[in-house]
Order: C-alpha cells, then sequence, then structure tokens
C-alpha cells in the first residue's frame, strides 16, 4: 500500500516537473498543423520559436545526429513528434508516431 501511494506521488511530482518547464508548450496546446511549418534545413531557434522547447533532448553521437521529442494531441490521442537535427543543428526530418504511453511524463519508445 505504500509503494502505491509513494509511487502515486512520485509520478506527480515527475508530471508536475515536466509540464513547469519553462519554454515546454503542453501537449494541449501543439498541433500537428505546428510542426507542418518545421522544413528540412530549418535550425534550432526556428523549431523554438514555432512549437517551444522540447521535452526531451537526445544525442546520438555515432549517428552524428540529434533528436527533440515534443507531445501534441490529435483528437482525443496523444502523438509524439521526433525532430531530427544534424550535428550543425539542421533539421533533417520529422517523424510523428501514436505515443503508447501517453500517462508517462515522457513518450515511450
Amino acid at each position: 500500500m505504500r509503494t502505491r501511494i509513494f509511487g502515486a506521488l512520485l509520478a506527480a511530482a515527475t508530471l508536475t516537473a515536466i509540464a513547469a518547464q519553462e519554454g515546454v508548450r503542453p501537449k494541449s496546446k501543439l498541433q500537428r498543423a505546428d510542426f507542418a511549418e518545421i522544413k528540412p534545413g530549418a535550425n534550432e531557434s526556428e523549431v523554438v520559436r514555432r512549437v517551444g522547447k522540447p521535452i526531451l533532448k537526445t544525442e546520438f553521437k555515432r549517428l552524428h545526429e540529434r533528436v527533440w521529442d515534443y507531445r501534441y494531441m490529435y483528437g482525443v490521442e496523444t502523438y509524439d513528434a521526433e525532430i531530427h537535427f544534424d550535428m550543425s543543428g539542421r533539421v533533417t526530418r520529422i517523424e510523428h508516431y501514436q505515443d503508447r504511453c501517453a500517462m508517462r511524463p515522457v513518450p515511450c519508445r
């Protein structure tokens, strides 16, 4: 019983911390159309200006790529948008997929 309560409190604190990150737009404020305006070749500052800061940044050194994750709503479903950058900070591609772990603070893969 204590473990469940502690787990619920920890999850709530994590969600609050993610939601409170400055510059990160909540998924309810983003739409798929916001990402359609981002084209390959755009730089990181253009992406932040259009859709805000990402909820997660990952760097893949061997692939020479960075990936920024965003969540958005499409109808009643939660989706994840991955914006891929080369190491010079230019967009190479954007991928969208349904988020299987919509209740977690960050998308799961």
